[in-house]
C-alpha cells in the first residue's frame, strides 16, 4: 500500500489511546516512505455553554491562566510520545484550539495536502446506544482524503480485511469507487500478509410484491444478476471465490455481522454522494457500518469528490 505519502495523524490529548494511534500511524508512514503530521485538537467551549459556577471561575482565570497551563502540558505529553518514535522518522507538530474540531481538521487537509487521515474514532452514548461522536460523523462525510478510523479494542495487527463494495453498474463513480477500494484492499492485505475478502449486499425492493412476481423465481435471478456483477468486478483481481461473498439484506446489517463473525480486523469502503451535493451519503450506510462494527474501518471517497468545508484563507488559524 505505497500511495499514502502524507499520513496526518490526528489525537486527542487527552486520550488514554493516544500512544497506540501514534505507532500505528508511525508504522504505516514508514511502510509508504511517507512524511507523518500530527494535529491534536483540543475542543474550546463557549463560556456561555459552561455551568454557572464553572463560568464564573472561567471568565477570572480563562484564557491566559487555564488555557495557557493546559496548552503546555498537551503539548508536552504528545511532544514525549513524538520523541519515542524511531528517529528515522521526522515528524511534525500541530496542537490546535477549536470550537468546532472537524473543521479545523478538514481545513488542515486542505491547506497541507495530506492523503490519509488517521483518527481513533470517539463515540457518545445516545438513547439506547453509543454513536460515533459528532466530529467523526462529520469527517466520514466531509474529509476530503481516506479516514482511517482505528478502534483500539482491536489488536494491532492485521490478519483478515474485508473490501466492501456495491458491483452493480448504476453509474461511473460507483464503478471507479468499487476499482479504488478494490485496488487499495489488495494491495494492503499484500503488504501486511492478511487474508482478503470481498463482501457485497443487496435487497429485492419491493418490486416482487407490488408487481405479484413469483417473490421466490425473482429473489433467485436478482441474486445471480449480483452474482455476475460481483465475479466481473473482482475478475481481475487476485481474490478468491472462497472470499468472495454475497448477501441479501442491508449492507450496513450484513457487514457487521460478517465481520464480526469472521474476525474481520479492517473494512476498506467507500462513501458515494448523493445528486452531486458533497457531503450527503446514500443511506449513510458507512456511518451505519461504523457505529457497529469493533474492527477498523478505512474509508475513501470516489474519484472528484470536493468537500463542502471552505479552507480559511490563513491556514494558520484555528476554527
Amino acid at each position: 500500500m505505497k500511495r499514502f505519502k502524507k499520513i496526518l495523524v490526528v489525537l486527542d490529548p487527552e486520550s488514554v489511546h493516544e500512544p497506540a494511534v501514534l505507532y500505528r500511524a508511525a508504522a504505516l508512514a514508514r511502510a509508504n516512505r511517507g512524511s507523518l503530521s500530527v494535529l491534536a485538537v483540543v475542543q474550546r467551549l463557549p463560556v456561555e455553554d459552561l455551568p454557572l459556577g464553572t463560568r464564573t471561575l472561567t471568565r477570572v482565570h480563562y484564557p491566559d491562566n487555564v488555557h495557557e497551563a493546559l496548552e503546555k502540558r498537551y503539548r508536552y505529553r504528545v511532544g514525549q510520545q513524538i520523541a519515542g518514535l524511531d528517529e528515522d522518522l521526522a515528524v511534525d507538530f500541530t496542537l490546535k484550539w477549536s470550537r468546532r474540531p472537524f473543521l479545523t481538521i478538514i481545513r488542515h487537509v486542505l491547506s497541507h495536502g495530506h492523503d490519509l487521515v488517521i483518527k481513533e474514532i470517539q463515540r457518545v452514548t445516545g438513547v439506547g446506544a453509543t454513536l460515533l461522536s459528532p466530529t467523526d460523523r462529520h469527517l466520514v462525510r466531509k474529509c476530503p482524503s481516506p479516514l482511517w478510523a482505528i478502534k483500539l479494542d482491536n489488536p494491532a495487527g492485521y490478519r483478515r480485511v474485508l473490501a466492501a463494495v456495491g458491483p452493480f453498474p448504476v453509474e461511473e463513480t460507483n464503478n471507479d469507487l468499487n476499482q479504488r477500494i478494490l485496488q487499495l484492499a489488495e494491495s494492503f492485505s499484500v503488504n501486511v500478509g492478511a487474508e482478503l475478502h470481498v463482501a457485497h449486499a443487496y435487497r429485492a425492493g419491493p418490486a416482487a410484491t407490488v408487481f405479484g412476481f413469483d417473490l421466490q423465481k425473482y429473489e433467485q435471478e436478482l441474486a445471480i444478476i449480483h452474482r455476475e456483477h460481483l465475479d466481473a468486478l473482482v475478475g481481475s483481481y487476485t481474490i478468491s471465490p472462497s472470499t468472495t461473498h454475497l448477501f441479501h439484506g442491508l449492507a450496513a446489517e450484513a457487514i457487521p455481522e460478517f465481520a464480526e463473525r469472521e474476525c474481520i480486523d479492517v473494512i476498506i469502503m467507500g462513501t458515494v454522494s448523493r445528486g452531486g451535493i458533497p457531503g450527503l451519503l446514500i443511506g449513510n450506510t458507512a456511518e451505519q457500518i461504523l457505529d457497529r462494527v469493533s474492527c477498523d474501518v478505512l474509508i475513501i471517497k470516489p474519484t472528484g469528490f470536493i468537500t463542502p468545508i471552505e479552507p480559511l484563507e490563513n491556514s494558520c488559524g484555528n476554527s
